[in-house]
C-alpha cells in the first residue's frame, strides 16, 4: 500500500523530530515502532543542514519523513521536497484561501506554481521527467488546524483532493478555547 492510502486508512505513529541527533533517530528505527518521521521546521532549532541530513539517514533507511512547517518558513519548503521529504505538515491552517496559498507553493503546475529544481529526488535531474509525472501524485499534505475555526471551515480543508488528514493541534486549540490556563 502506498504512504498516501496508509495515511489517509490507516492510524499511523509518528516520531517527532526536534533535535538532530542522529543516534536518537536510530533508536527509533530499530524500535520498529514509528510508521513515519517528522522534522519539526516550526519549533525546534535545526538548521537546513541538519535536516539535510537527517533527510538522508531516513531515506537511506527507506522510512517516509515528513517536515512541519510553520506560515513564516513554508516557502522553503519546495528545497526539502527537492531534496528527499515525503510529507509537508502546514501548521495553523485557518482557512481554504490560506490552504490554496500554500498548496501553490509545494505543488507543481496543475495543482501549485512550484518551480522547477533539481535534487535527490530526481536524481540531479536525471529521472526529472519521471519525478514531475508523480510528484504531485504522491506528496502526502497535512493542514494543521491550531487556531479556534468554524466547522464548516475545517470541513472545506478537509474535503480539498490535495488533502490527505487533518492534525489538530490538542494545545494550541485549548489555549484559544480556554484562555484561563494563561492567567
Amino acid at each position: 500500500m502506498n504512504l498516501k492510502k496508509k495515511i489517509r486508512n490507516q492510524n499511523l505513529r509518528a516520531f517527532w523530530i526536534t533535535n538532530s541527533n542522529i543516534q536518537n533517530i536510530e533508536i527509533a528505527i530499530k524500535l520498529k515502532y514509528f510508521d513515519i518521521f517528522v522534522i519539526d521546521y516550526e519549533h525546534s532549532l535545526i538548521s537546513v543542514e541538519e535536516a539535510r541530513n537527517i533527510i538522508i539517514f531516513l531515506n537511506h533507511n527507506s522510512i517516509p519523513v515528513f517536515m512541519r512547517f510553520a506560515r513564516f518558513n513554508i516557502i522553503s519548503a519546495p528545497k526539502f521536497l527537492d531534496f528527499g521529504i515525503n510529507g509537508i505538515i502546514a501548521s495553523d491552517i485557518r482557512s481554504l484561501s490560506e490552504l490554496d496559498k500554500i498548496k501553490k507553493i509545494i505543488f507543481y503546475q496543475n495543482l501549485g506554481n512550484r518551480g522547477v529544481g533539481l535534487g535527490r529526488m530526481n536524481d540531479h535531474g536525471d529521472k526529472f521527467i519521471k519525478y514531475l509525472n508523480n510528484s504531485n501524485k504522491s506528496l502526502v499534505f497535512l493542514p494543521m488546524i491550531e487556531s479556534k475555526i468554524k466547522t464548516s471551515e475545517i470541513e472545506l480543508i478537509y474535503k480539498d483532493k490535495t488533502v490527505d488528514g487533518c492534525m489538530i493541534g490538542p494545545y494550541d486549540l485549548s489555549m484559544s478555547l480556554n484562555h484561563s490556563i494563561l492567567k
